[in-house]
């Protein structure tokens, strides 16, 4: 069998225009961050000042990622850019994300991975600099043995081009010696590196994503966790950290009484503006296009009618659009015209949506349909049991009892709030969004 052209080829694109995947630290395209440029001032103007950690608050798939992304990335060319008086930061491999298994030093070390692997990358450029590693090469070398295997692997998933080839000079250079390290040891270690490169507040540090930060709902004690990493790992000699989540758990998480005025208020990433959705897609056009005759399965126009109609949600827009593109003949679409394209993409969107309101149509009541279109359309999918007034509902009990059952066929979730255990955050889950975009009243483009 012939090898098979992959869609994106088909249709004159190097890869996906309509990818959900967040942007890499690695070679970030600012020109791909869309709508963002007084929010990316915030964060480099927090980083550029000494503030260690950054909070980004806001809804699932709004962009938090992505700009983090960009901003480490922007700030680690500070020093390149310019002369020796910027200060210099350091880029991470990728972002650490909590896992429900995390303890505070399971997270430690992988953090510390992370730095590690940033001063190794940077090697050379430090050594430029004048700045002395000590035990630079008797750690390399035992990250050659068994007992530093661990952290070789850990160094390699994010700096795989440190892992290899330049550990062997560390082995030649150290081959006699009988250096080992216990695991403080290490830390100890690269805290010593972070006091030698970063030896104030406004000398930089090395950049550390944290995402998802809503999975602390799901730790048993999640903000004992999170406030037990404040001085252990937040406020570092040397470590800078923008911290990301949804479900208002940024906010909670560094409002208790240990973390509350340690670190500045989050910022707010809203949905972005009806009138910056097309710029999305048309960027994204002209950074992946490889032929002059590409054509875009989904127009920003008809991109934009689906964000609108799913309730504001770049990430499910995206997502929309990528599987209409994977699960049409692109050899049939490339002869149609952009608005015969459009109703494709249109008609597919609400039998997807379609699909959902038939399995559930028995068991959605009038008034649980009007919650979820009222969550959908007026507040972009996001509200908490203290918007109750909004959905038109004196009685808190009667409205909780209708999004108790939306959630029961997950079209929403239904969450306890970090900050206040009597308040409920409510979210619409794509599914709840394609069901209000499918039903009669929504099928219009636009609408």
């Amino acid at each position: 069998m012939e090898l098979p052209v992959g869609v994106w080829g088909h249709y004159g694109f190097s890869s996906s225009p309509y990818s959900t995947s967040a942007l890499q630290v690695a070679g970030a395209d600012e020109t791909l961050l869309v709508g963002r440029d007084q929010e990316l001032r915030t964060v480099l103007r927090d980083l550029i000042s000494g503030t260690q950690m950054v909070a980004l608050e806001g809804d699932y798939g709004v962009g938090k990622s992505s700009l983090a992304a960009v901003a480490a990335s922007t700030a680690s060319r500070w020093r390149q850019a310019r002369d020796s008086i910027a200060p210099l930061f350091l880029a991470p491999g990728r972002p650490l994300e909590l896992e429900e298994k995390d303890t505070a030093s399971s997270l430690e070390r992988r953090a510390y991975f992370q730095v590690a692997g940033s001063i190794l990358a940077n090697e050379d450029r430090l050594i430029r600099e004048g700045i002395n590693l000590t035990q630079l090469n008797e750690f390399r070398y035992w990250l050659t043995t068994p007992t530093g295997g661990g952290w070789s692997a850990g160094i390699g998933a994010s700096f795989p081009a440190v892992i290899g080839t330049n550990l062997s000079i560390g082995r030649t250079r150290s081959s006699n010696t009988s250096t080992g390290f216990t695991e403080s040891g290490v830390i100890t270690l690269i805290d010593s590196w972070l006091a030698a490169i970063f030896v104030t507040p406004e000398a930089g540090g090395v950049i550390l994503l944290l995402d998802n930060l809503e999975v602390l709902s799901r730790f048993t004690k999640g903000v004992q966790l999170f406030e037990s990493l404040r001085d252990r790992l937040f406020k570092r000699q040397g470590l800078r950290w923008i911290i990301s989540g949804a479900e208002g758990t940024v906010r909670a998480a560094l409002s208790t009484p240990k973390m509350s005025g340690v670190f500045p208020e989050p910022i707010d990433i809203a949905p972005l503006p009806h009138d910056l959705v097309k710029l999305v897609i048309a960027r994204r056009e002209e950074a992946f296009r490889v032929r002059s005759d590409a054509k875009l399965p989904v127009s920003p126009s008809a991109f934009e009618d689906a964000y609108a109609a799913t309730g504001r949600n770049l990430r499910i827009a995206l997502g929309l659009a990528e599987r209409f593109s994977l699960r049409t003949e692109p050899g049939d679409m490339a002869w149609m015209t952009p608005e015969e394209r459009d109703a494709r993409f249109w008609a597919w969107t609400v039998n997807e949506g379609e699909k959902v309101i038939k399995q559930i149509s028995d068991k959605v009541t009038d008034k649980q349909w009007k919650v979820l279109t009222t969550l959908v359309t007026d507040l972009d999918g996001f509200a908490t049991s203290a918007n109750a007034g909004d959905f038109g509902y004196k009685s808190l009990s009667s409205f909780q009892a209708h999004v108790q059952a939306l959630a029961a066929l997950r079209l929403v979730n239904y969450t306890a709030d970090e900050q206040d255990g009597r308040r409920r955050i409510i979210t619409a889950t794509e599914t709840g969004r394609l069901a209000v975009a499918s039903r009669p009243s929504s099928s219009v483009p636009g609408k």
